[in-house]
C-alpha cells in the first residue's frame, strides 16, 4: 500500500510541477520551483518502486534498528528519499523568496519554517534509531502539508489573479 501511495503521490506531483511551471512561468521562482517539485515527485516514484528492507519498526513486527546488511533496492529507496527530501527543502526556500518578493510574509515564514523544521526533526532523531521511523513520518507530514498548502495557495492565485 505504501509503495502505491508513493507512486500515486509522485504522479500527482508531476502534474502539480507542470501546473506550477505553467502558472509561474514568467515570475520569480517559477522555473526552479517547478523543477524542484518535479524532482521531489520523480524521487517519490523511485522510493515507491524500490522497497526498503524491514527496519525501524516498519512493517509492524520488524526490528527497531537498521539492519546490518542493506539490499540494493533498499539503498536506492534511501537515495530516492534523500533526493526527494532535499528537493522539497530547497523548494521551500525558492518559494519563500518568491513570496517575499510579493510581500506575503506569513506564507514566506511558513515556507522557511517548513524548510528548517522538517530536516531538524530528522537530524535530531538520528541519535536514536528507535524513533527514526517516527521522525521520518513527522517530517514527511510537515513536508506533505507544505506541498498541499502551496497547491491551494497557487490555485487561489490563479483563480483570483492575485499574487
Amino acid at each position: 500500500m505504501q509503495m502505491g501511495t508513493f507512486v500515486l503521490t509522485g504522479l500527482c506531483g508531476i502534474a502539480f510541477a507542470a501546473g506550477v511551471r505553467r502558472l509561474l512561468r514568467q515570475s520569480r521562482g517559477g522555473a526552479w520551483g517547478a523543477a524542484l517539485i518535479g524532482i521531489w515527485s520523480l524521487s517519490l516514484i523511485a522510493a515507491g518502486v524500490f522497497t526498503p528492507d524491514p527496519s525501524l519498526g516498519f512493517p509492524p513486527g520488524a526490528p527497531q534498528g537498521i539492519p546490518d546488511r542493506i539490499s540494493w533496492h533498499s539503498m536506492l529507496h534511501g537515495v530516492a528519499f534523500l533526493a526527494s527530501f532535499a528537493a522539497l527543502i530547497a523548494g521551500c526556500f525558492v518559494f519563500a523568496r518568491r513570496l517575499a518578493g510579493v510581500r506575503r510574509w506569513a506564507w514566506m515564514g511558513y515556507c522557511i519554517a517548513t524548510g528548517v523544521v522538517a530536516p531538524v526533526v530528522v537530524i535530531v532523531a538520528q541519535s536514536s534509531t528507535t524513533s527514526l521511523g517516527t521522525a521520518y513520518a513527522i517530517a514527511g507530514a510537515l513536508a506533505f502539508a507544505w506541498v498541499s498548502a502551496l497547491a491551494v495557495r497557487l490555485l487561489f492565485e490563479s483563480v483570483t489573479g492575485r499574487a
